[in-house]
C-alpha cells in the first residue's frame, strides 16, 4: 500500500501502484548522473553518463565517464549481483546494495530505483507519495529511508520521468545524493 499526500494538504489516502505487465517489460534509460557522497574529510563527487537496462529479473547499469568509456558495470539478478570496475575482476554477492557498500562505502539503491524510475513504490515496504495538486504527477516518494524527488517529466504517454534526485542520510550522518537526467 502506498500513502499519497498532496502538496499543501494534510490528507493521506491509499493509492495502488501500477501493476500492469507493461511496467516490467525490458526498459532502457540513457542519461547523465552526478553523485555526491560524504562530508568534510573526503567527499566523493562523480559525474558521467549511464545506460540502465532492466527486465523482470535483471538490472544492468553501465556508468560511463564523460568520454564514453565504461568505468563501472552493475548487474543485479534475482539470485546474485556483481560490480565490475574498469580493468578489475567482478565483485559479487547476493544483493547489489551489499556489494556496493563493500566496494564504495555506500549503497546505491538499485533494487528500489528499478521501480522508482517507473514512478512506483518498490514492493515489500510502505512508501509516502506526494503529488502535485494540479497535474496529479508524483513530486516526491519516500521509501526505505530514501527520498526521491521527481523534478520533471517527458511529455508522453505513458508518463515517464525525465529528471529525479535521490538522497539519503546514512547511519553515520553522511549525505548521499544523486541526480539523474534521462535523455531517452
Amino acid at each position: 500500500m502506498i500513502f499519497v499526500t498532496t502538496a499543501g494538504c494534510a490528507k493521506i489516502t491509499a493509492h495502488n501502484p501500477l501493476t500492469s505487465d507493461e511496467s516490467m517489460d525490458i526498459q532502457i534509460y540513457r542519461g547523465r548522473f552526478s553523485i555526491h557522497y560524504g562530508q568534510y574529510e573526503s567527499p566523493l563527487n562523480t559525474y558521467g553518463n549511464f545506460i540502465w537496462k532492466q527486465s523482470r529479473e535483471t538490472v544492468d547499469v553501465q556508468f560511463l565517464d564523460l568520454f564514453g568509456q565504461t568505468q563501472l558495470t552493475i548487474r543485479s539478478t534475482l539470485y546474485d549481483a556483481s560490480v565490475t570496475l574498469r580493468g578489475k575482476s567482478p565483485l559479487t554477492g547476493l544483493r547489489i546494495e551489499d556489494v556496493m557498500q563493500k566496494t564504495f562505502g555506500f549503497r546505491l539503491p538499485v533494487s528500489g530505483l528499478r521501480y522508482w524510475l517507473q514512478i512506483q513504490q518498490a514492493p515489500g515496504s510502505l512508501a509516502q507519495i506526494t503529488r502535485d495538486p494540479k497535474s496529479g504527477r508524483v513530486t516526491r516518494l519516500i521509501q526505505d529511508g530514501w527520498t526521491i524527488e521527481y523534478q520533471s517529466y517527458f511529455e508522453s504517454t505513458p508518463t515517464r520521468v525525465k529528471r529525479l534526485n535521490i538522497k539519503r542520510t546514512v547511519d553515520d550522518g553522511t549525505l548521499f545524493s544523486a541526480k539523474l537526467v534521462i535523455d531517452e
